[in-house]
């Protein structure tokens, strides 16, 4: 946001970015529909959007790079091992860190 001249209204120079960021903010529809397929995820960890991410990453994975699936178990079970020990609140955000790492790696068939 820029102030106008004077101390007038303040205006945007991208009025897109700021009503995507702000429409984010007040109805996070991306981030309520990964808790609703979180819900359904096979339980791993016990976390669900560490739950999720093993999914779909599973899911791309055996898709792009099936020969690399080991990759996949051994990140289930470091996160599975962690989640015993861990809050689910530090489980959350360390997935939430995870996933555009994850990402990353999906192809346009991933997504």
């Amino acid at each position: 946001l820029y102030p106008a001249k004077d101390n007038g209204y303040w205006y945007s120079g991208n009025f897109d970015d700021l009503v995507g960021t702000v429409a984010g903010a007040l109805a996070p529809f991306e981030d309520w529909m990964q808790d609703v397929q979180a819900a359904s995820a096979p339980k791993v960890t016990g976390v669900p959007g560490c739950d999720l991410l093993l999914q779909q990453h599973r899911a791309c994975v055996a898709k792009i790079a099936p020969d690399q699936i080991s990759g996949v178990d051994a990140m289930a079970e470091e996160l599975k091992t962690k989640a015993q020990v861990q809050s689910a609140e530090a489980m959350t955000q360390e997935c939430k860190a995870l996933r555009p790492i994850a990402e990353m790696m999906w192809t346009d068939e991933c997504r």
